[in-house]
This record gives structure tokens, C-alpha cells and sequence, in this order.
């Protein structure tokens, strides 16, 4: 799982040099393409990490790694570990959902996903936003003001 971590450290340090404009949306996408192949590679050999076989450091990499995937790789990868008991908690299951949700252009169920315009957080479009708490609380998540409380302060 060693390769995997690499992997989520080389991700995340390509967002941080986008985010301080030190490599272009160009250069980030090439790096970023190289990441998620070399991730969807490692998934196709060897599985997900699941939870429940996997180091907590692995099993979490694998999760943000797939949420950085293409729309038809996140769903390959949500297919084969879905219906695998306790592979995937519930709260990182709702990840999934919203992202793939939101890559099909539907909306989200869980409200996990947002955009930063002008340093505020703007949630993507939630399929019922009277009921979201409620969903958000049956698979382990905080509330999405407490959610967006925390997004703020990692801006």
C-alpha cells in the first residue's frame, strides 16, 4: 500500500502548486492523468484497499484517490467494492454517490461536494435540501452546516 500513499502525497502536492499558481490548469491535468492511471493500474492488480484488509493510511488514500478519478473509473472501482462488506464505510460511500452524481449532472443526495467562488463555499446542487441532514446523519456525516464550517476553514 506503500505505492498507494505516494500516489495520494503526489496528488495533493499537485493541487497545492495549482492552488498557489505554480504550475498551470495544463500542466496540473497532465500530472494529475498520470496519477490516476497509475492509481486505477494498482486498483485493477491488486483491488481497493478495503477498510476492513487495508492500514487506515491506505484505505484512505484509496478513497481520495478514487474521488479523483474519471467518471468511468469511479464507477468501475464503486462497482466492485459497493457490495463488498465492510470494504467502504458509509460516510465515504456518500462521497462516492454525490461525486458520481455530480459528474453525471444530476444532483447530489449526501451535499458533499461544493466550489470555492471567491473564497466562500458554494455547495453543488443537493437533490433535497429539507431532508439532507437526515441522509448525512444515517451514513455518519456531520451536518452540512457543520460540513461547511470546517470546508471554510480549510480555504
Amino acid at each position: 500500500m506503500g505505492e498507494i500513499k505516494n500516489l495520494l502525497e503526489e496528488d495533493q502536492k499537485n493541487i497545492e502548486l495549482l492552488r498557489q499558481g505554480k504550475i498551470s490548469e495544463e500542466e496540473f491535468k497532465k500530472i494529475n492523468k498520470h496519477i490516476s492511471k497509475s492509481f486505477f493500474d494498482i486498483f485493477k492488480n491488486k483491488g481497493f484497499p478495503c477498510k476492513n484488509t487495508s492500514n487506515e493510511e491506505g484505505y484512505g488514500a484509496g478513497i481520495i484517490l478514487t474521488l479523483h478519478q474519471p467518471l468511468e473509473n469511479i464507477k468501475i472501482i464503486y462497482e466492485e467494492i459497493k457490495n463488498k462488506k465492510g470494504c467502504v464505510e458509509n460516510k465515504d460511500e456518500a462521497f462516492i454517490v454525490d461525486k458520481i452524481r455530480i459528474q453525471e449532472g444530476k444532483k447530489q443526495k449526501y451535499g458533499t461536494q461544493y466550489k470555492i467562488v471567491e473564497g466562500e463555499i458554494e455547495f453543488l446542487p443537493i437533490e433535497d435540501e429539507a431532508k439532507v441532514n437526515n441522509l448525512r446523519a444515517e451514513v455518519g456525516l456531520e451536518s452540512i452546516e457543520e460540513y461547511k464550517r470546517k470546508a471554510e476553514g480549510n480555504i
